[in-house]
C-alpha cells in the first residue's frame, strides 16, 4: 500500500471518527430537553394514577399539619365536576357515585351520606380560593393517598395495582432510553409499582414504574421481577358503547305517556319520556305520568334494546326549579326521617316505602327532594327501587352496614388490646369457618403467598402477603356479615398488621416463628380440622400478645 493511500485510509478513518462524535453529541442534545422536566419544581408534585398532572393545576398543592388540600377548582377538573359551593350553609358538597359529602368552611366536621364526624382540618379559603382537605376525602372518591418527597400520589381503587421487585440496582430514567436523564436510583429488592398500563408509547424491553418515593419513569423489563397482582380493578357498571342516540318523547303533563307498542324507531338507544313535571304551586310538588301507561312504555322500549331516562320538565318555573334541585336541606330531612323509622321498628327489611306523594305531604318537602333523598338511601344500599313496583327496605344490609361501622371506628380512640380482642375473635370464627368452606384454590394461594414470603426479605412486600393472607381467610369464612365488619376496619386491621410485624420482627428468630404459624394455619385447613385450625390461629394471635406484651 502507497503512503498516499496511507494517508486516504488515515483521513477517512479521521473523517469516520469526527462522524461518530458529531452523531453521538446530537443524540445527547436531543435528549437533553429530557433533563428539563416539568415535574421538577419548587411546587408539590401531584400525581393521579401515575400521570403527572402538577402542570395542568389551576392552584399549588398545599400541605398543612401533615393533611393535603387541593383547590376546589381542581377537583373539579380531575375528580368531581359537581362539585358545589352551597352559600346557603357555607359548605363544600362534593362526592362519588356513591357516596355525597358536605364539608362546612372553617369546620372541622365531615357530613357522608348523612352520617357525621369530626376530621382533622376543615375547608379553608386563601386569596377567595376553597381548599378542601382532600386527604380526608380517600373513603367519598374511593381513592389512596399518600404524601412522599414533595409528592401528592393518588391512586383510584377501582384500578389495577400491580408490583415488581427490581432484581438488582437499576435507575429509572425520565423517558425510555439509555441516554434519558435518571429520574432516581433504585436498589435490588426494592417495590415498583407497574405503571405502564396507560402509556401505550413505553419503547419495547421498557417497564414504565413508580418508586415508593413517587417518581415515575422507565427501567429495563429484564431488571425487574415477576409483576403481581396486589388489587384487581373493580367491575363497572356497562355503559352504552358508542354514542347515545336519544329521542325525547315530550307530552304534556296532563296527558298520560304514548301508547308505541308494535313501533321501533330505528337509529335509536336511549328515549326520554316526559313522566315528571314541576307543579306551579307548593314546594316543589311534582305530577308523575307514569302509571299503567308509563309501564306499558317501559316494557316497550326494553323490548326494543332502548334505555329509559326519564325526563323531568319544569314548565319554565326556573327559580322554583333551582331552590328545589340545590336543598340540601330538604334531601337530608327525608333521609333522616328514613332512618329513625328503620331504627323504631317501623320499617321493615322487605317493607315498601310510603308514596313519594305521601311522604312529600308528612315532611312538607318537595317531592323532588323526597326522590334526592330515596336515591342517595338506594346508592347507601339501605333502599332498593323496584320499577313498577315502588322502593323497599332492602333486605341485604352487608353492604349498608359498612358506612356506619367504618365512621363508628373512625370517630372512635381505641386501645391496642381493644383492636386486638375484637380482630382475634372476628378471625379465630373466620378459620373455623374456612376450615369447612375453604376452595382447593384458596388453599393453593396461601402456600404460594407462603413460599412468596419465606423467599423475601423486603418488609414492605412481605407486609402485604401478610394481609392478603388474611384476607383469603375471611373471604373463605362465607359470611358476608363477619366480612363486612373486617371490610369496615380494613384500615384498622392493616394498620394493626403492619404495627404488629414490626414488634414481632424487632428479632430476627421471630421471622421464622411468624412464618411457621402461618404455615400451621394452611395445614388445618388443608386437613378441614375445624379444632386444629381455631388452635393454630389462637396461637397465631399470641405470638402477637406476647410482642404487645397485651
Amino acid at each position: 500500500m502507497s503512503k498516499k493511500e496511507t494517508k486516504g485510509n488515515k483521513l477517512i478513518l479521521k473523517i469516520l471518527i469526527v462522524t461518530i462524535s458529531l452523531i453521538l453529541a446530537i443524540t445527547v442534545l436531543k435528549t437533553a430537553k429530557n433533563y428539563l422536566r416539568a415535574d421538577i419544581t419548587d411546587k408539590i408534585n401531584l400525581i393521579i394514577n401515575n400521570s403527572n398532572v402538577t402542570t395542568s393545576l389551576k392552584q399549588d398543592v398545599i400541605i398543612e399539619n401533615d393533611v393535603t388540600y387541593i383547590s376546589k377548582a381542581d377537583i373539579e377538573n380531575f375528580f368531581d365536576p359537581y362539585i358545589y359551593y352551597d352559600e346557603k350553609y357555607n359548605q363544600i358538597l362534593t362526592g362519588s357515585t356513591t357516596k355525597l359529602a358536605a364539608l362546612p368552611i372553617n369546620n372541622n366536621q365531615i357530613e357522608i351520606n348523612s352520617s357525621k364526624k369530626k376530621i382533622k382540618s376543615a375547608v379553608i379559603e386563601k386569596d377567595e380560593v376553597y381548599y378542601i382537605p382532600f386527604s380526608e376525602l380517600e373513603d367519598v372518591y374511593q381513592i389512596k393517598l399518600e404524601y412522599v418527597n414533595n409528592n401528592v400520589v393518588i391512586d383510584s381503587l377501582d384500578r389495577k395495582y400491580e408490583v415488581a421487585n427490581t432484581n438488582k440496582k437499576v435507575s429509572i430514567k425520565y423517558k425510555p432510553t439509555t441516554f434519558s436523564k435518571t429520574v432516581e436510583k433504585v436498589n435490588a429488592g426494592e417495590i415498583v409499582t407497574i405503571a405502564n398500563r396507560d402509556d401505550y408509547s413505553v419503547a419495547e424491553g421498557w417497564t414504565r414504574v413508580r418508586t415508593k418515593n413517587g417518581a415515575l419513569g422507565y427501567v429495563k423489563t429484564n431488571s425487574i421481577g415477576a409483576i403481581n397482582e396486589i388489587r384487581s380493578a373493580l367491575e363497572q357498571k356497562e355503559k352504552i358503547e358508542g354514542k347515545v342516540s336519544l329521542m325525547w318523547d315530550y307530552y304534556s303533563e296532563y296527558v298520560s305517556a304514548p301508547d308505541r307498542t308494535g313501533t321501533k324507531i330505528d337509529g335509536v338507544n336511549v328515549v326520554s319520556p316526559a313522566f315528571f313535571s314541576l307543579v306551579s304551586e307548593g314546594n316543589g310538588a311534582i305530577n308523575t305520568n307514569i302509571g299503567n301507561t308509563g309501564l306499558n312504555y317501559i316494557n316497550w322500549a326494553q323490548n326494543n334494546g332502548y334505555e329509559v331516562w326519564a325526563m323531568f320538565s319544569n314548565n319554565s318555573y326556573k327559580e322554583t326549579t333551582s331552590k328545589i334541585l340545590n336543598s340540601y336541606e330538604f334531601r337530608t330531612k327525608v333521609i333522616n326521617d328514613i332512618k329513625e323509622k328503620i331504627l323504631s321498628g317501623e320499617l321493615k327489611n322487605g317493607d315498601r316505602l310510603p308514596s313519594e306523594r305521601e311522604m312529600a305531604e308528612r315532611l312538607d318537602v318537595s317531592r323532588t327532594s323526597i326522590r334526592e333523598a330515596i336515591r342517595t338511601l338506594e346508592i347507601m344500599g339501605l333502599i332498593e327501587s323496584k320499577r313498577g313496583s315502588g322502593n323497599y327496605i332492602t333486605n341485604s344490609f352487608g353492604n349498608s352496614l359498612f358506612e356506619p361501622l367504618s365512621i363508628m371506628f373512625m370517630l372512635q380512640e381505641y386501645s391496642t388490646g381493644d383492636i386486638h380482642e375484637l380482630i382475634e375473635t372476628l378471625e379465630i370464627e373466620c378459620c373455623r369457618m374456612a376450615s369447612r368452606l375453604i376452595s382447593y384454590e384458596d388453599i393453593k394461594l396461601l402456600k404460594e403467598i407462603i413460599d412468596d414470603m419465606d423467599k423475601t426479605y423486603d418488609e414492605d412486600k412481605s407486609l402485604l402477603l401478610d394481609i392478603r393472607f388474611h384476607n383469603i381467610i375471611v373471604k373463605s369464612s362465607n359470611n358476608p356479615l363477619i366480612i363486612n365488619v373486617l371490610k369496615a376496619i380494613s384500615q384498622l386491621m392493616d394498620k394493626f398488621i403492619k404495627e404488629s410485624r414490626k414488634i414481632i420482627l424487632c428479632e430476627e428468630n421471630n421471622r421464622k416463628i411468624l412464618l411457621n404459624s402461618h404455615k400451621e394455619i394452611v395445614l388445618s385447613l388443608e386437613e378441614r380440622n375445624e379444632s386444629r385450625a381455631i388452635i393454630s390461629m389462637k396461637n397465631h394471635f399470641d405470638i402477637i400478645k406476647r410482642a404487645y406484651e397485651i
